[in-house]
């Protein structure tokens, strides 16, 4: 279920981010995977929102003003409109007069998401001597078959490949979609994949598989289901 959620969470989490800075015009402290219990222990998207500290008495005087508990509140719930108005417009269901998404509440259309799934930056992974690192293309190879990959880390941050905060495992693939960076290793079989999943989630507790096919990204659990039952 995590593998499954953990993705649309990130994204969701993104249109959130953005509404709140907006709105509020505060510091952006970015969106990150985390694998809190309220978060991994879902079987839905999900998303934690940090507002502030109270102990922060700045902080505690902004959140305490009614006007400002508005303005966050309103944006959050834009937020989570976008979000459904994202998936809406990818299953054809959209009604963008229904939902009330309109240009003038910031985003444009193609930060939506809608063509963002693929838009991916062209480029290799470089080492901090600029050196390009082998087998480093950021796109998602265009096989025939299914492939699999472990996202482990999602930051606002393009970090080198050899950056010390990937602990030692190094990214085969980055995606900057929305513009956040996904950091992925891989291609497995889904013979190898949950091996792999399980010792990168030693240092990363939220990792967890994606999916493509033709270069395309498909649902999880049904590239595992076709996957395995090519092996029978």
């Amino acid at each position: 279920m995590k593998d499954q959620y953990m993705d649309r969470s990130i994204t969701c989490a993104d249109f959130i981010q953005k509404k709140m800075i907006n709105a509020s015009k505060r510091n952006d402290r970015g969106v990150r995977q985390a694998g809190f219990l309220v978060l991994r222990a879902t079987a839905m998207p999900s998303v934690l929102i940090e507002l502030g500290f109270i102990s922060n008495k700045e902080e505690e005087k902004y959140l305490n003003n009614n006007e400002n508990q508005v303005k966050i509140a309103t944006a959050i719930f834009n937020g989570i409109k976008e979000y459904k108005h994202e998936l809406d417009k990818k299953s054809g269901n959209s009604n963008s007069e229904e939902l009330g998404v309109k240009e003038e509440l910031g985003v444009r259309s193609e930060e939506l998401g809608v063509k963002e799934e693929n838009k991916e930056d062209k480029g290799e992974l470089k080492n901090e001597k600029g050196e390009i690192i082998p087998n480093s293309s950021f796109l998602i190879p265009n096989s025939t078959e299914i492939e699999f990959f472990i996202q482990y880390l999602v930051s606002k941050n393009n970090y080198n490949a050899d950056n010390a905060v990937f602990k030692g495992h190094t990214p085969t693939k980055i995606l900057n979609e929305n513009k956040l960076y996904k950091y992925l290793i891989g291609p497995y079989d889904v013979n190898t994949v949950f091996n792999k999943r399980n010792e990168i989630t030693k240092d990363f507790p939220d990792a967890f598989i994606v999916a493509y096919k033709q270069g395309q990204k498909v649902s999880t659990p049904e590239a595992i289901q076709e996957a395995k039952d090519k092996l029978k």
